[in-house]
């Protein structure tokens, strides 16, 4: 994850899965924060995430509302 100030207190925010190749950029707006939902531990140690398809991200605006979900 890559965090980049932006005009007007916007941030610029990058994932990318490593060995993998996908990735996603999104702009938060200022107030909005961005949550990393992890599902399952199961598949997860120290280091390593054998499975993708559990991994979410949400998107919070000001109030705490959702405004976009997404996976990379």
């Amino acid at each position: 994850m890559t965090v980049s100030p932006q005009a007007g207190g916007s941030e610029s925010v990058r994932l990318s899965v490593l060995g993998v190749g996908r990735n996603a950029t999104v702009i938060l707006a200022p107030g909005e924060k961005l949550y990393i939902v992890e599902t399952s531990f199961g598949d997860d140690a120290p280091g390593y995430d054998g499975s993708l398809a559990d991994d979410g991200f949400a998107m919070v605006d000001q109030n705490g509302y959702v405004v976009n979900t997404f996976s990379v």
